[in-house]
């Protein structure tokens, strides 16, 4: 069972600029292979597949042509595009309305996800280490239970997060031989009808309150 435990970190202005220069670098190589995969379509009728453009990673790191410091970061992004491709045909199959894959504006690209926990992100005490970033102060207000699996940085409203997620078991819940008071709403003879329906209860609940 996959389990995300979500928190937020603090980058120094250096660290969230590097942030930054990654998320847009990320961006910009997804929209070099989608703008790949439609010029090859129009001008050759061919279909490139994620492995094809995988294997071109390694090179264009080579020539300084991709600023995404972690290799298996940039992996992930050309397999986010390949997912978006394959559900893209999966509605043209199935008959329903289907919108072609878009190029991704900067200012909406703001996750960057390492696909394998400690392979350029790790979790260290109460601080997160990225590669390409540095050490970054993290607010752990909870213990990540489970074993860590993948590890996302996220840009949202202008603040930083770093998602874990988690392979986990799933964790019954406690038993309790009381029924809890506190908090609940009782129903009582006064909110039924003849017919055992709930009634007057929106009444009951927009009564303007009294000052």
């Amino acid at each position: 069972m996959r389990i995300s435990f979500r928190y937020r970190i603090y980058p120094n202005r250096e660290q969230a600029e590097a942030l930054t220069f990654q998320l847009r670098e990320a961006c910009d190589l997804y929209n070099a292979a989608l703008e790949e995969r439609m010029g090859a379509w129009k001008l050759c009728r061919k279909s490139i597949s994620y492995y094809d453009q995988a294997k071109q990673l390694k090179a264009m790191r080579a020539q300084n042509l991709i600023g995404v410091a972690n290799f298996s970061c940039c992996q992930d992004v050309l397999r986010r595009l390949d997912k978006t491709f394959a559900a893209f045909f999966a509605r043209i199959q199935r008959g329903e309305k289907a919108g072609f894959p878009r190029f991704q504006p900067g200012s909406r690209y703001d996750t960057l996800t390492f696909p394998s926990y400690n392979d350029g992100c790790k979790l260290i005490d109460r601080t997160v280490r990225i590669q390409g970033v540095g050490v970054i102060k993290i607010k752990l207000h909870r213990p990540v239970a489970g074993t860590i699996k993948t590890v996302s940085i996220q840009r949202k409203a202008g603040r930083w997060f770093v998602i874990f997620s988690v392979e986990g078991a799933a964790q019954p819940l406690p038993i309790s031989n009381q029924m809890p008071t506190a908090g609940l709403f009782t129903f009582s003879s006064n909110h039924l009808n003849s017919r055992g329906l709930i009634k007057n209860l929106f009444q009951t609940f927009s009564r303007p309150m009294r000052r």
